[in-house]
């Protein structure tokens, strides 16, 4: 079964074509900084749980980032191992102006030589916890795509993943409600139809196995959002829906493809250089939240009713 799922997902061959745009070579050929750790601020983040230390050569990039992650995930590592991140923007590392940074269209992370290689981001592991980056030095793509490539496999150790997926909650209830599907599904279509909710992501959150439960949390690593009193907080997950476009409204149980739609979903593993340990863990975890969660197909239309069906779905089951 595990083979099987394995052969579903893209492999190295459907990568093999990638090449290096002009600025990510020059920033492959460059030898890196010798002086790294003398950078003079620093930041500690515990994203999700992941204990992040990030070095800049600037204060206003440390305020940037205290304004937008939440006061709570603030952390000084005294007694940990946290994962230390020296930024630098590409015009600094390369010493010259830098107008278009990456010009690559697609979003795949590629893997080449020792580095790793996004539109909107290069980095270079130093050792086991300590990574250079090389982003644009702001809160936009470039960070929050570093986080979608770097939080994954440690988000897997706590029994959590990033979810491709947009999620509403109901202000009544505290029930969360999250809808997945391919690209070009509706996601975002469907989050703005529900009235009267609050919209934790439009894009990406976060799942995670909390005892006998599934709970979702606004990822924070790029997308639309919507109000920040929602960050940093958990919500139990009623439902979960597999999403298809119609002209009418269906809510149907998945009785076949559960697992593979779960982790068509699951976002940022690199399923070919997966070790099988790690592999099987994942399905492990995603084989736990289809048991935890109720997991329907929704059929919808682009009409506010959907909201309705959705809320009372286990009314017309």
């Amino acid at each position: 079964m595990v083979a099987m799922l394995l052969n579903s997902f893209p492999s190295e061959r459907d990568f093999m074509n990638f090449v290096p745009s002009q600025h990510q070579r020059e920033i492959m050929d460059k030898a890196m900084p010798e002086n790294l750790a003398s950078r003079s601020f620093q930041l500690g983040l515990s994203i999700h749980g992941v204990p992040c230390r990030f070095h800049f050569a600037s204060s206003s990039l440390v305020e940037d980032m205290e304004n937008f992650f939440p006061r709570s995930w603030r952390q000084d590592f005294l007694e940990e191992d946290p994962i230390d991140i020296y930024w630098m923007s590409p015009s600094e590392f390369l010493n010259k102006d830098v107008p278009l940074w990456g010009d690559v269209v697609s979003p795949d992370c590629h893997f080449v030589e020792d580095w790793v290689l996004q539109r909107d981001f290069a980095c270079r592991w130093v050792d086991r916890r300590k990574v250079f980056l090389v982003a644009e030095n702001q809160i936009s793509d470039g960070i929050f795509n570093f986080l979608r490539y770097l939080l994954p496999m440690e988000l897997l150790l706590g029994e959590s993943v990033l979810f491709h997926s947009s999620c509403v909650v109901d202000e009544e209830s505290g029930n969360a409600y999250v809808f997945f599907g391919p690209s070009g599904a509706g996601k975002t279509t469907i989050s703005q139809l529900c009235k009267g909710v609050n919209v934790l992501g439009d894009d990406m959150n976060l799942l995670r196995l909390e005892k006998k439960k599934v709970v979702v949390e606004s990822a924070l690593v790029g997308q639309r959002y919507y109000s920040k009193e929602n960050f940093a907080k958990s919500f139990p997950v009623k439902a979960a829906f597999w999403l298809t476009q119609s002209k009418e409204i269906k809510i149907s149980p998945i009785k076949k493809g559960r697992l593979n739609k779960l982790l068509s979903s699951f976002s940022g593993f690199f399923w070919e250089q997966l070790p099988m340990s790690h592999y099987q863990q994942v399905f492990r975890l995603a084989q736990s939240f289809s048991k935890k969660m109720k997991i329907n197909e929704l059929e919808f239309n682009k009409t506010e009713e959907v909201w309705n069906h959705v809320r009372f779905f286990d009314q017309n089951l």
